[in-house]
């Protein structure tokens, strides 16, 4: 969330808190506004004093959803962290997901690739699901994907890869050109 929507957020939850408090307080006979509001003191104390008691809650669990909303840290994107001789060095897993697709479409046979990434402490962990061209030798085109993303990423990123999962979803027909 960007800033001015964290401040945008803050400051609605302020005016539900504000409103959901006064409405309550009023309701409850707490609070009497010197102001002369007597049409919603004579609802908040009278026979509508469930409703306004009701409109208050509501305000108040509204304003405290947008403040915990607009006051909450952003949680960090997933990365693997190196520690280096000059600091630490994050590398974000969308990129190395990146990296992984650019190698595995290297390999001859592969039509389109998704990928999902774990680290492990034994390394990276690579799911990648593929689909292939037809006439495909699929075992000898998964030893060879497996093969490639793993050095690429060691050659690139400097991370071991522990293992490389191949999932074949589909042989992809080939485009065929339309005569007219």
């Amino acid at each position: 969330m960007r800033w001015v929507d964290r401040a945008i957020s803050v400051l609605v939850a302020l005016v539900f808190l504000g409103g959901g408090g006064a409405l309550l307080a009023m309701a409850l006979g707490w609070w009497r506004p010197e102001w002369d509001w007597q049409d919603l003191l004579r609802l908040a104390a009278g026979e509508r004093r469930g409703q306004v008691l009701l409109a208050g809650a509501a305000a108040l669990l509204l304003g405290v959803y947008f403040f915990a909303l607009g006051t909450r840290r952003r949680s960090q994107e997933r990365a693997l962290v190196k520690e280096t001789s000059l600091g630490m060095v994050r590398i974000s897993l969308r990129a190395i997901e990146a990296l992984v697709k650019r190698a595995a479409r290297q390999v001859q046979g592969i039509r389109e690739v998704e990928t999902a990434l774990n680290s492990t402490p034994e390394g990276l962990e690579v799911t990648l699901t593929v689909n292939v061209l037809p006439d495909t030798r699929i075992p000898e085109m998964a030893d060879q994907v497996q093969t490639t993303v793993s050095r690429y990423i060691y050659d690139t990123v400097g991370v071991n890869v522990a293992r490389v999962l191949v999932n074949v979803r589909n042989v992809a027909g080939e485009s065929k050109s339309r005569l007219e």
